[in-house]
């Protein structure tokens, strides 16, 4: 039986959940947290420093909170959101257009990122630990 233990299923278990959770995510992490979410992200976001601010990678970017939250703060930043599921980019998509952040969400998997080293002065990770299928990789 393949459980949540085994990465290749976590993976595409994965996949399928948030691809089902996208519409109801933002709600049920604020409700699970007890408010407290926007708190961290909010300290998460002034612990960056401004020179470090132009190139940023936000792993397991979901609905863009951090994403966004950095735009604000630093409007020339160059911002990547990276997620396994479609249907959390495409809400953080919308969500960059309305605030007209420069923020790009980019389909993949955190185990095998598409950057060359070094890419990013900035990377954050609000819960892909949590959600990642092996920290071995």
């Amino acid at each position: 039986m393949k459980t949540l233990r085994d990465p290749e299923y976590k993976r595409k278990y994965n996949i399928s959940h948030f691809q089902i959770a996208a519409s109801r995510y933002d709600l049920a992490t604020q409700g699970l947290s007890l408010f407290q979410d926007r708190k961290w992200k909010k300290k998460l976001v002034n612990l960056i420093h401004e020179k470090n601010s132009t190139q940023m990678l936000d792993l397991a970017c979901g609905t863009g909170d951090v994403c966004l939250a950095v735009a604000k703060r630093f409007k020339t930043a160059e911002i990547t959101g990276i997620d396994i599921s479609r249907a959390m980019l495409n809400i953080c998509e919308e969500r960059a257009k309305k605030v007209h952040a420069n923020v790009k969400a980019i389909e993949g998997d955190i185990a095998t990122l598409p950057f060359p080293s070094e890419s990013f002065q900035i990377v954050t990770a609000s819960y892909a630990l949590r959600n990642s299928p092996s920290l071995k990789s």
